[in-house]
């Protein structure tokens, strides 16, 4: 059947519905199903959709009368019909060609539609920007964080909290939002995500227990979902020689698929602050940046989607021997690369140590993904960069020309990376290089300058 609709191309009986092409039948004509209709009604149901929301007068569709039909046939021929007449040869192929072509090349580039997701400057509230995130992307901003938790920003809060009264007990929990449809990959990179924290903090992993929030469906579908996300999520912590013990699940009644995991971990020895001012204190970090930027330019089809397999790539692969290092070497200046970006996540760290007061990042040296780049090209950002940005822009010294990749520095992480500091004596550089580790040397700390330079 078809939706019967009236020449402004809405329904008889339903204002808030509108149909074209195919699927429409339009009252007081007798139109064949064919492209060139949908092409032409296009542009009166955008104005119209455009116009019922804003309460004015619709436009009517009137038909052209009559159109070209061209049809390809063997020899580098095509049939050509219009009205009564019919034409057959090599020119008319050609005609098709020039025409598909021109047609093609419309929805090729999408210039276009960049400006659709570009915020004013003062647009910060994530709930309020067009292109919403789901990952760690979709986390609270911290501006309201830091009115319900104040003590804990402003001294520089740490990645898995002690438990009281247990000798070196920590514990940390996380929860992402469904950022890919594959759900024993989303179980792999929310348990990767998670895992982050503790890992950040030195400690080893004790006890696991997952929370989880599924779409409602039939019971044995729900079963299906829950296991593939449970083994995605064993197959990192079994790493660590843990699997999930228990947790919480429920139904919700629409959107998003809801993974998270409740971490017990044990702090492995690590050295005294032993850091001096007089030393050169290098910062670094693993991994690259712009898993929010990609997979947000991913979902409104602005990138290719041959940038997909090299962010979930980044997305999944293991920390476990980056672990193994940070526990050898006793690293104690650590923090993960997670949902409020770089350059937020780095003012925490150096928060936690009264001696540093600032640092100088070199913009160029920070690592990142492919598609990251060329999502920042097409003016892509995450909804949350926005609210990063504004929280840390006063700590901030920007003191490069070109700032076209400045905005990485705010680009919310899922599953992301380490930053850690170290002096020129420890030796854990030389032992990353050699296991294959990917890192990156960005900046060092300073200790009189009080802001974040970035160079």
């Amino acid at each position: 059947g078809f939706i019967s609709v009236l020449n402004t191309l809405q329904s008889h009986t339903s204002t808030n519905i509108f149909a074209s092409g195919d699927i429409a039948d339009i009252e007081d004509y007798k139109l064949a199903k064919a492209g060139v209709y949908a092409v032409r009604q296009s542009k009166i149901l955008k104005r119209n959709l455009e116009r019922i929301y804003k309460n004015k007068n619709l436009y009517k569709y009137k038909p052209q009368k009559s159109y070209l039909s061209i049809i390809g046939i063997t020899n580098g021929k095509a049939l050509a019909n219009k009205y009564f007449f019919a034409f057959k040869g090599k020119f008319f192929w050609k005609l098709k060609r020039y025409i598909d072509k021109k047609f093609i090349e419309k929805y090729k580039d999408f210039k276009s539609n960049e400006k659709n997701f570009v915020p004013s400057i003062d647009s910060i509230e994530p709930s309020e920007y067009d292109m919403q995130c789901a990952g760690c992307g979709s986390k609270i901003p911290q501006t309201v964080l830091e009115k319900v938790f104040s003590q804990n920003l402003q001294e520089g809060s740490f990645d898995a909290n002690d438990v009281k009264g247990a000798n070196r007990l920590v514990h940390t929990v996380d929860t992402i939002t469904s950022i890919i449809d594959d759900l024993y990959l989303l179980g792999k990179i929310a348990a990767k995500h998670s895992l982050n924290d503790l890992i950040a903090s030195n400690s080893g992993l004790l006890s696991v227990q997952m929370v989880l929030g599924i779409p409602q469906a039939l019971n044995r579908i729900q079963e299906r979902d829950i296991y593939q996300i449970k083994e995605g999520a064993n197959s990192i912590f079994n790493e660590f020689g843990v699997t999930i013990s228990g947790g919480h699940s429920y139904s919700i009644e629409e959107g998003k698929s809801t993974v998270g995991f409740s971490l017990i971990g044990k702090k492995n020895t690590i050295s005294k602050n032993n850091l001096k001012k007089n030393q050169k204190l290098k910062i670094f970090m693993t991994g690259r940046l712009g898993t929010a930027l990609v997979m947000a330019a991913l979902k409104y089809k602005i990138i290719s989607g041959k940038y997909y397999n090299e962010v979930i790539t980044e997305m999944t692969n293991s920390n476990f021997l980056i672990y193994t290092l940070f526990k050898k070497h006793m690293i104690n200046n650590i923090t993960d690369i997670s949902g409020f970006g770089l350059a937020l996540h780095l003012q925490n760290l150096l928060l936690r140590n009264k001696m540093f007061k600032g640092a100088n990042i070199y913009l160029n040296k920070i690592p990142m993904l492919e598609g990251a780049k060329e999502a920042i090209k097409k003016n892509v950002s995450s909804s949350l960069s926005y609210s990063n940005k504004n929280i840390i822009n006063n700590d901030l010294k920007v003191l490069i020309k070109d700032k076209k990749y400045l905005n990485i520095l705010f680009d919310p992480q899922t599953s992301g990376g380490f930053l850690f500091i170290i002096n020129n004596k420890n030796k854990i550089i030389n032992e990353m290089k050699r296991k294959g580790i990917f890192f990156s040397e960005i900046g060092d700390v300073s200790f009189t300058n009080n802001k974040i330079k970035i160079l």
